[in-house]
């Protein structure tokens, strides 16, 4: 690569598994990643995607699959801000998180037509320490803000992230 220049890496199935586990978490989650590495980690970012999920392919409610917006730590320490898997919070459904490995639910929402194929912006800005997490439906005009979470730990990677667990979708 030239100085400057970007580039993307996408983190590839392992050898000899058949393409069922990702190197992240390998024997339990599948997880592909497509990461873009932070020149400088210390620097305020903005990231931001949009999702649809095909309605008449779209996994039910409560497969445990789900797209979105991923900062990396290290290789066992992601911070995702995802939409897809309902789970309940609170007694309440919820289908959009920002979560951290071993740290389930660090803020949540419900977008109660991602999964009838309407659109979905997420968002995710960091400012020194803190990242506010924010997410858009389709024909809104203002984000919704989820709220901040706090961490002095240094990003190395952005990118998305695509996620089952164990047995899950094959979506």
């Amino acid at each position: 690569e030239e100085p400057g220049s970007s580039w993307w890496r996408l983190e590839v199935p392992l050898q000899g598994d058949l393409g069922q586990n990702f190197d992240t978490w390998t024997g339990w989650d599948r997880a592909p990643q497509l990461r873009h590495l932070l020149e400088d980690p210390q620097k305020d970012f903005v990231i931001e995607t949009k999702l649809r999920f095909d309605p008449a392919a779209a996994p039910a409610p409560t497969d445990p699959f789900l797209m979105g917006l991923l900062i990396y730590f290290s290789r066992y320490d992601i911070m995702h801000f995802h939409a897809g898997f309902e789970r309940m919070v609170g007694g309440e459904p919820k289908n959009v998180l920002l979560e951290r490995s071993g740290l389930n639910n660090l803020l949540v929402d419900y977008y109660p037509d991602l999964l009838l194929g309407s659109e979905i912006r997420l968002r995710l800005e960091k400012k020194c320490s803190t990242y506010n997490a924010f997410w858009l439906g389709e024909d809104e005009e203002v984000w919704h803000y989820m709220g901040s979470y706090e961490t002095e730990d240094t990003p190395k990677y952005v990118g998305l992230i695509m996620k089952t667990w164990q047995a899950g979708a094959s979506f």
